[in-house]
């Protein structure tokens, strides 16, 4: 694979051999988008990983300035043990709360139209997601039978898969550092990822592919190419070119980058698009 240069979501079409794999496997049934909290962040502003941390210690009265230079998921793992019913409390207040409010801009809501016509494409595409709000699942209406939600995963995945817990299901939280290590501890869980890597095209929106993360969770059982699809700013350029040579040679995953301006919502009309335009219906 040739990164010399970064390639541009908005700029590629049929002629580029990784993008035109990816539609065909679309078709294919293929599919798992990979859905990380950059997605919920942009479409309705739910807190950021740093965000939630200083909201949670500004609640519980823990300093957080004091703190920054600790990994989110150990402070959080401070913060709950202090006191687990109000730590769980103050964080289902804060989600709940982004719940009931409006879309930050209306055109954001369109992101669900897409997204649902790309499930359709093939009814065994598929969503898994480590967020635990539950915007998609409300807005494209999914069946309560359709949904799995940790620890009680399912092989062959459901459509669509709360792979770190659900708003409201206490006993499925995956957020803190200790949490982290029993989930990644769990013979289901590491099953669930293998099965994954080794039977989808995975493509990661809205995630963030911390080291820590890829190697703990995903390339151990890398066996297809995989996309990840990040939002930068154009005068970092050079610095993602960087990045996304060391995923593709490290992890076997294709970088797709697009300007942050266009928003998330740019991703899957144009994957939907070029779908209908170079891959087509039966």
């Amino acid at each position: 694979m040739n990164m010399d240069k970064v390639m541009f979501f908005d700029s590629l079409d049929f002629s580029n051999n990784d993008y035109r794999k990816l539609l065909f496997l679309l078709k294919s049934s293929k599919v798992c988008f990979f859905i990380g909290s950059g997605f919920s962040n942009y479409i309705k502003d739910y807190p950021t990983w740093d965000k939630l941390t200083e909201i949670l210690c500004e609640k519980l009265n823990y300093k957080y300035e004091n703190c920054k230079e600790i990994d989110n998921r150990r402070l959080l793992d401070i913060l709950k043990n202090q006191d687990e019913e109000k730590f769980l409390n103050y964080f289902e207040e804060i989600f709940l709360e982004k719940e009931k409010s409006e879309f930050c801009e209306s055109r954001k809501v369109k992101v669900f139209e897409y997204i649902d016509s790309l499930l359709k494409v093939s009814n065994k595409n598929i969503i898994v997601t480590t967020n635990w709000d539950r915007e998609i699942e409300k807005n494209l209406k999914i069946n309560n039978s359709d949904i799995a939600i940790y620890p009680n995963l399912t092989i062959p995945p459901k459509k669509y898969t709360y792979l770190h817990g659900r708003l409201e299901v206490r006993d499925s939280y995956v957020m803190t550092f200790v949490d982290y290590v029993e989930a990644n501890d769990r013979d289901i869980y590491k099953k669930f990822v293998k099965y994954l890597s080794e039977n989808y095209c995975v493509v990661f929106i809205g995630y963030s592919l911390k080291e820590d993360i890829i190697s703990l969770n995903f390339t151990n059982y890398n066996r297809n190419n995989h996309y990840f699809v990040k939002a930068v700013n154009i005068d970092k350029k050079s610095s993602l070119e960087i990045e996304a040579e060391s995923l593709y040679r490290a992890h076997n995953i294709i970088t797709f980058a697009y300007k942050i301006e266009l928003g998330i919502e740019f991703i899957f009309e144009k994957l939907y698009e070029d779908y209908l335009k170079y891959g087509g219906f039966e």
